[in-house]
């Protein structure tokens, strides 16, 4: 029997699932682009913008490890 590509997607609680997962990770990225520009248009610094998103990527980069 051949493996299909995405066969689990059968499965209604896979689906559910993987839309859930979908829907967080969409709404985790657009909190993180959202927050870059807010912090963007009040301080006028793209300074202080690559210094917080420096400081959110750390504990990401260092728990991955």
């Amino acid at each position: 029997m051949a493996v299909i590509p995405l066969s689990s997607l059968r499965s209604p609680i896979f689906r559910l699932y993987f839309g859930g997962m979908m829907g967080q990770i969409a709404a985790m990225n657009m909190q993180q682009i959202v927050g870059g520009l807010l912090l963007y248009q009040l301080t006028n610094s793209a300074g202080i913008l690559g210094a917080m998103s420096f400081a959110n990527a750390v504990p990401m980069l260092l728990a991955s490890l």
